[in-house]
């Protein structure tokens, strides 16, 4: 998986998808976001399994590719980008 994407649009997604993808202890898969890469556009997914949140990017996707990532760590991530 290889995008560039703007990082003002990936914050926005990150904030919208940490309102579901809570602190889940008994699930710890679900304090994740899966990331998916397809063509040009980057979706965001979370889920708390009551309720799921898609959020798509534009971005330009020159592999695709998903991964699913801890939220906070990948929030914190893309919070130290400048």
């Amino acid at each position: 998986m290889k995008i560039t994407i703007l990082r003002e649009n990936l914050k926005e997604g990150l904030n919208a998808i940490s309102r579901i993808a809570q602190k889940n202890l008994s699930l710890p898969i679900l304090n994740s976001v899966l990331i998916s890469c397809e063509k040009n556009f980057t979706c965001l997914k979370a889920t708390d399994l009551e309720m799921g949140i898609k959020w798509w990017i534009l971005s330009n996707t020159e592999k695709e590719g998903e991964i699913a990532c801890p939220l906070r760590v990948f929030q914190g991530l893309v919070e130290g980008l400048s």
